[in-house]
């Protein structure tokens, strides 16, 4: 399903699109798509941590007004065909979520803008459980 670059498979979206539905799963379907508002951007990482590459997604005003378009990073088995979440959900900005794919991708956990999204993503939930009445007025959680 990956198109060939010498002896060597490059991975493209419309590759892994064609994996996915070819094992069965349904993660590029129309309605998946629509219910998610999703986007999924061109660029595929591809080296020894695996493949990755970033979606976007952004609630229906119906559903959470103002709501802005986040990325999601996703990992791709090219065993499976399977698409997982790596990291977490709606949590990035763009250039977050293809620093983070791209590090993941080389096998690098030491990327800056990998470390910047942790430690937001860590301020979102902490931020998160206090307005969801973490106690009496204290941090909810300690880091």
């Amino acid at each position: 399903m990956a198109e060939t670059n010498g002896s060597k498979k490059v991975w493209t979206t419309d590759g892994i699109r064609r994996a996915n539905e070819a094992a069965g799963w349904a993660w590029f379907s129309e309605e998946n798509v629509r219910l998610f508002n999703a986007e999924i951007d061109p660029e595929v990482y591809e080296g020894v941590g695996g493949v990755f590459f970033a979606s976007s997604e952004k609630p229906p005003p119906e559903v959470k007004p103002g709501a802005p378009r986040r990325w999601t990073v996703r990992r791709f088995d090219p065993e499976t065909g399977e698409i997982l979440v790596h990291g977490s959900f709606y949590a990035y900005e763009r250039h977050e979520a293809h620093a983070i794919a791209a590090a993941e991708a080389e096998g690098s956990a030491s990327d800056p803008g990998l470390e910047e999204a942790v430690e937001k993503v860590l301020d979102n939930i902490c931020t998160a459980l206090g307005e969801f009445g973490g106690g009496h007025g204290e941090d909810p959680v300690a880091i």
